[in-house]
This record gives C-alpha cells, sequence and structure tokens, in this order.
C-alpha cells in the first residue's frame, strides 16, 4: 500500500523570515541609511551637509604645513589637540568656564614652528554657538589682557593684539570662529612689527576657511 506524504506549505512571511538571516540580511529596512552616522568619528565636516562634529571641526580648520608661508606643524606628540565644552579644563582648568559660558562648543590647539630656530605659534581656534558670542569672547579678552596693537590688515574692531614678553597674542574672531594668534620669538623686547604681521597671516589663512 502506498502512503501518500503529507504536504508542506510556507506561508510567505514565515519564508521569509527564515530565509533572510540565511543571505546576511538585516530584519531592518536599509532605507534608514544604515548604521552610519556623524559622530565623533563621522565626515560632519564644515560644508558637508551635516552638523559640524569634534572631528570635523578638527579636519576643516587645522593649519596644514605651509598654509602660512614658512610654518609647520611642531614634532611634539601633543603639538595638536581637541576638546569640547566637557573637557576643555584638561588643557586650561580655570578660564575654562570663561570660554563655555559664552557658548563655545568646541576647540583646538595647534603648536607650529616658523623659520628659523626661535619662532614658533600656539594657535586657539574655537567654534562658538553663535557669531555674536564669539564676538563677546574677543571683547572680554581684548579688555582682559589690554591688547592694543594693532593687527595688519584689519580693523582694530576686528583684531586687537596684547603683547607678551617676546611676542604677542592677536584676538579676532569670524563669524561664529574664535581664534587666539600667539607668536612667540621676535627678541626682548619683541620686534612688534614682524610679529604682528605673521599673526596678520595666520589671521589671513583661517579667514579663508568654511565659515561658521
Amino acid at each position: 500500500m502506498t502512503v501518500a506524504r503529507p504536504r508542506t506549505y510556507w506561508h510567505p512571511i514565515l519564508l521569509v523570515s527564515f530565509v533572510a538571516p540565511l543571505l546576511g540580511c538585516s530584519s531592518s529596512s536599509s532605507s534608514n541609511g544604515g548604521t552610519g552616522g556623524s559622530g565623533s568619528g563621522g565626515s560632519g565636516g564644515a560644508g558637508g551637509g551635516g552638523a559640524l562634529d569634534l572631528s570635523g571641526f578638527g579636519q576643516s580648520y587645522k593649519l596644514t604645513d605651509n598654509e602660512v608661508s614658512g610654518w609647520v606643524q611642531a614634532a611634539a606628540a601633543d603639538s595638536f589637540s581637541l576638546y569640547d565644552s566637557t573637557n576643555l579644563w584638561e588643557k586650561i582648568d580655570g578660564p575654562a568656564d570663561g570660554y563655555i559660558s559664552r557658548g563655545m562648543k568646541f576647540a583646538y590647539y595647534e603648536t607650529l614652528d616658523g623659520p628659523g630656530d626661535l619662532l614658533n605659534c600656539v594657535l586657539v581656534a574655537m567654534a562658538f554657538d553663535t557669531a555674536a558670542n564669539a564676538k563677546s569672547m574677543v571683547d572680554y579678552k581684548v579688555d582682559l589682557q589690554g591688547a592694543t596693537t594693532p593687527i595688519p590688515g584689519y580693523d582694530t574692531s576686528v583684531a586687537l593684539g596684547s603683547e607678551a614678553l617676546t611676542g604677542l597674542t592677536a584676538y579676532a574672531s569670524f563669524g561664529a570662529l574664535y581664534l587666539e594668534v600667539g607668536v612667540d620669538g621676535y627678541g626682548f623686547p619683541p620686534d612688534l612689527d614682524q610679529a604682528s604681521n605673521d599673526a596678520a597671516a595666520f589671521l589671513k589663512a583661517m579667514e579663508a576657511k568654511p565659515k561658521l
């Protein structure tokens, strides 16, 4: 006697649920853009179509070698460092609050060596939440440091420098980008003409960066 084999019926939904894992498919739709994003390792650079993140800020605004002619990044391991409002205190403990309270979001510190053996620059670049807050930071620092040295090519309402022992520090902002350019190694007393011209070259290079 021949025994009929029972028939097996596959429900379409169950079949998809069973086969998909075998094919390595995710149960979620790929139309949501996948798992990529613009976190700290993402591509959220300025002008990149997404919100600027800390990594993107560093990539977009860091100065490369000879972007200011004759100046290159220092060889020290800590010559470039990134910070945000949660850890700026690691770099500047007490003064950090003054920046954060005015709307600082991201910051970097970059050390560059200039032509010859003595010249160096510490460049501080910060992204603020608004242009007005970046400008208020400039005004605060100019007043605090008694900055009165004009920076060539810039109105005193835009940039001013404060004399240091062997150099000067210039303060300026372009949109929501705040800058401190500390140039050093110009003798004692410092050659302020050369120092202010070098500071101006750094400001010009940063002014040409994408607008914040």
